[in-house]
């Protein structure tokens, strides 16, 4: 029964849970309860948050959906765009632009429920943060493709997964340096592989053999083309966004 299991993985204030406290703390302060992922995930994590939403919305808990949403655009608020998780070394990379589709999603239930007021009210009160939001992935993650053949010179945007990272992730430190080491010798190629593991955590695609090379126990091939295996800085930082580019 879902209904009965979804207070335990809501949070409340998870630095007076943590090692530490106050300015050494890294969580990042939200104005209302949320529902967490549960286990090692205590964060509220961007793109888990959609699924959430449905889930709360499905058990009736429209309220609660409301806060996690209000959260997220408390972000926004501050940074100008909704951070991988609530956690100050996610302050680098975002996940997919999910907030206008939370948005829509809570907006039909309430409308459902006949609370039009109340509908409104929340458009209204998050319609700019969720042009911040749009806006920030258009100016930084965002390439321009241009037809050398083409005598009108037209060019194209489209939206990437693409983030400005030249060290380990914080939360998965060991796992990097020790790939990083293995599979890279010179400094330059080690960051590389950096921005590019933070790219593809970014696209919200969970690790698998989707981002490796022809062998499946390979992982040095996530910075490297499938075949080649020359180092490609490009690869996974080119994975691009298909709502946002969509017409």
């Amino acid at each position: 029964n879902l209904d009965s299991i979804w207070d335990q993985f809501t949070v409340t204030n998870v630095k007076s849970n943590e090692s530490y406290t106050g300015d050494r703390s890294t969580w990042i302060d939200l104005l209302y309860p949320a529902v967490v992922a549960g286990g090692r995930f205590r964060e509220v994590y961007y793109w888990d948050s959609y699924w959430i939403v449905m889930g709360l919305l499905e058990c009736e808990k429209i309220d609660q959906a409301q806060n996690m949403y209000l959260n997220l655009i408390h972000l926004v608020k501050q940074f100008g765009f909704v951070p991988n998780a609530n956690r100050i070394y996610y302050l680098n990379r975002s996940q997919p632009p999910v907030l206008t589709l939370i948005a829509d999603i809570i907006v039909e239930a309430l409308q459902k429920r006949r609370r039009f007021n109340d509908a409104r009210k929340l458009v209204q009160d998050s319609i700019k943060h969720l042009i911040t939001e749009h806006s920030f992935f258009h100016t930084h993650r965002r390439v321009c493709l241009r037809n050398d053949a083409d005598k009108s010179r037209s060019k194209h945007y489209l939206n990437v997964y693409r983030v400005d990272n030249v060290s380990p992730r914080p939360e998965s430190f060991s796992d990097d340096v020790e790939i990083a080491e293995k599979c890279f010798e010179d400094a330059s190629a080690r960051e590389r592989f950096y921005a590019q593991v933070a790219s593809a955590a970014e696209s919200g695609w969970d690790f698998s053999s989707r981002w490796l090379g022809s062998s499946a126990l390979d992982y040095c091939s996530v910075g490297r083309t499938d075949d080649t295996k020359e180092r490609n800085p490009n690869r996974d930082r080119s994975v691009v966004m298909s709502r946002l580019n969509t017409r």
